[in-house]
């Protein structure tokens, strides 16, 4: 789905993003990344840092398009679908975000959720993956955004 489509759904609403806010999206999504790398840390906790990542990545390709997620308490499912959008991910990838999206709810909310080296490892993959290709769609908006 297009962006003008979610808009018009009421899914999002047209904000001016800065660039100081664009800036610290990117900075948050390094952080996870490192995080997320932190072996002495759980799997539960290191995907929780992955997961956060692709949220963070997806956030920054919405809001260098002057967009943010309606306030519906949807805020996660609606951003995670903005990346068909925004990096034309495909479905069968959204499906893999929004699934590590509610194993991330599991794990916070119900405690009781284990999570394998191989999951953690795919996870901590696709956002370092997903955070290249945001910066580069970011870039194409602004140029030099990001050169530090």
């Amino acid at each position: 789905m297009s962006l003008s489509e979610m808009e018009a759904e009421g899914k999002l609403q047209p904000q001016v993003s800065s660039t100081e806010e664009l800036r610290n999206l990117r900075e948050n999504v390094l952080r996870n990344l490192q995080d997320a790398s932190v072996e002495v840390v759980s799997n539960e906790g290191r995907m929780e840092s992955a997961y956060h990542a692709i949220l963070l990545s997806a956030r920054l390709a919405l809001r260098v398009n002057e967009y943010r997620p309606d306030n519906s308490g949807n805020v996660h499912v609606i951003t995670l679908d903005s990346l068909q959008g925004t990096l034309a991910i495909d479905a069968v990838k959204l499906r893999y975000f929004q699934r590590l999206r509610s194993k991330r709810h599991l794990i916070l909310y119900e405690g009781a959720v284990e999570v394998s080296d191989s999951e953690l490892e795919t996870a901590r993959n696709e956002a370092a993956q997903l955070f290249r290709q945001a910066v580069e769609y970011v870039e194409g908006f602004r140029p030099g955004l990001f050169a530090d």
